[in-house]
């Protein structure tokens, strides 16, 4: 079952600020073996784009455990494969009224999946998505 648990946006603006861009840490306890993984990418206005691709076959398996963004109504997370992702949807999407979204245990991504923000706001907007790179 998926567990959907909205943080707050202080948290949420704190991890953009120490994670500008991809960065791994070795994850050894819980129920995943592998790299913390962070991506942030700012979406321009009323477009796309590209966050990651997942590891491909054999490299690793790519687990969703959250996603944050600053533009909550308007941003979404889609996978090439797997389309849009599920997640909470609780303010008006006015600039700076963000949320984390948190997926408990994780969504395992298919091999080599770009994955990318979709921004269907009028104005610029944060997407930021954290995981775990599994060999299990």
């Amino acid at each position: 079952m998926l567990r959907i648990v909205s943080s707050s946006v202080a948290v949420m603006l704190g991890l953009w600020a120490i994670a500008p861009g991809a960065s791994a840490q070795r994850v050894t306890t819980g129920s995943f073996n592998g790299k913390a993984v962070v991506y942030n990418v700012t979406v321009p206005a009323s477009s796309t784009a590209p966050i990651l691709t997942t590891p491909a076959a054999g490299d690793g398996i790519f687990i969703l455990t959250q996603l944050c963004v600053d533009i909550s109504a308007n941003m979404q997370l889609r996978g090439s494969t797997l389309g849009e992702l599920p997640r909470n949807i609780l303010s008006t999407g006015a600039q700076g009224t963000g949320e984390c979204t948190t997926y408990s245990p994780g969504i395992p991504f298919p091999p080599a999946e770009a994955v990318s923000c979709n921004n269907g706001a009028g104005i610029a907007g944060n997407c930021l998505v954290i995981g775990v790179v599994s060999k299990r």
